[in-house]
């Protein structure tokens, strides 16, 4: 093996931040900060989750403070998601029964090809005699 191209592998203390636990472990992680722990110092990573604080391991549910990209996905797009039972519709084969599922319905023939568009939901569009790609 080439000398000098390893990171060097030393004794690192893990702090699982949301149990409060310290846990000695053998890494190459980077870090710059340090901890005094047992008289001796050591480098310091903080970590979310771990054995101690999993719902996995622990057999407990926990809600954690901090929250994944699910979480901001709904929070920033929740409100176009969410709508009325109502005035959503489902595409269906024929579109003629489509309109007649939903008074605001109009069909519309352009190029060809016959749409469905309904007022109350701009989103929902259906198209019939599309073809398909290859």
């Amino acid at each position: 093996m080439k000398a000098h191209i390893h990171p060097p592998y030393r004794t690192v203390v893990f702090h699982d931040t949301s149990a409060n636990e310290y846990f000695k472990v053998g890494s190459t992680i980077r870090t710059d900060r340090v901890i005094e722990l047992d008289g001796e110092t050591f480098p310091y990573v903080t970590i979310d989750v771990s054995s101690k604080s999993h719902p996995y391991y622990t057999g407990k549910q926990k809600t954690f403070a901090n929250e994944g990209s699910a979480a901001r996905f709904r929070q920033r797009f929740g409100g176009f998601i969410e709508c009325e039972k109502e005035s959503m519709m489902q595409v269906v084969n024929s579109l003629r029964s489509a309109k007649q599922r939903h008074p605001d319905c109009q069909l519309v023939k352009r190029k060809g090809r016959l749409y469905v568009i309904c007022k109350s939901n701009p989103r929902f569009k259906a198209v019939q005699g599309r073809k398909k790609r290859r």
